[in-house]
């Protein structure tokens, strides 16, 4: 109950900030040959025994959202386009990260979904508002389909992730999911030059702790992201 009070507030809080009426909206037409990619990300989807339920949440979720339009100065809010991750909502068990342990809950497996979606945001020169790194980093280096720092957890309710188009450019968002894939495709009219994100691990002895520290490359500019504290993988699972 506490979380829907939480959800509703934010919602409120946006609203009263005037974003709302700048949301990202949703494409519904076909894309000309105007449209060029200028941003390709995919990464691995790993076979675990929710793995059937990961897709689907990700499915679920993207159709809500797959052909986002990003006018400049808009902004995306994941809790603003997904619906509360439960069965009445569409969304079956996958796995999560509850309190530093994994888990089998409803709308499981997201992460990987809004993880992809702040990596592009970064690469593309967006501003981010709002973005949580887990708790813990559940993976060996040979399981990891992105760099650790480049997740982001969202919990509804509590983390939410949020950024801004503050760039001049029109960006329209497609999804794919495949067996074994998550396919994001980023398309503009022009030319955009990309920034080069870079995650600065430090691993803290004796504390069972790892910092990062995300840096963002853009011409001759570096802009400290954000850093991001996980308390070291104690668990040989995937998520």
């Amino acid at each position: 109950m506490f979380c829907v009070l939480r959800h509703y507030l934010m919602l409120a809080a946006f609203f009263l900030r005037g974003r709302y009426f700048r949301l990202a909206r949703e494409r519904r037409d076909l894309l000309s040959s105007h449209w060029r990619i200028v941003l390709e990300e995919k990464q691995a989807i790993h076979a675990t025994e929710f793995a059937s339920g990961k897709i689907a949440n990700m499915q679920r979720a993207i159709g809500r959202f797959n052909g986002l339009v990003m006018p400049p100065g808009s902004w995306f809010s994941w809790w603003h386009f997904v619906p509360r991750p439960a069965a009445h909502n569409g969304f079956v068990l996958g796995r999560t990260l509850v309190s530093g342990r994994l888990a089998a809950g409803y709308g499981g497996g997201l992460c990987q979904l809004s993880g992809i979606m702040y990596l592009a945001a970064l690469k593309l020169g967006m501003t981010v508002h709002e973005r949580h790194a887990h708790s813990r980093d559940i993976y060996r280096e040979d399981e990891r389909y992105t760099p650790l720092g480049a997740d982001a957890a969202i919990v509804f309710g509590h983390k939410n992730l949020v950024f801004r188009n503050t760039t001049s450019h029109v960006f329209v968002w497609i999804f794919e999911v495949e067996q074994a894939a998550l396919l994001l495709r980023v398309y503009a009219k022009e030319t955009v030059n990309r920034a080069h994100i870079e995650f600065r691990r430090e691993d803290k002895a004796g504390e069972n702790l790892t910092a990062v520290t995300t840096l963002r490359h853009s011409d001759e500019t570096t802009e400290t992201v954000s850093r991001s504290v996980y308390l070291q993988n104690i668990e040989n699972e995937n998520f």
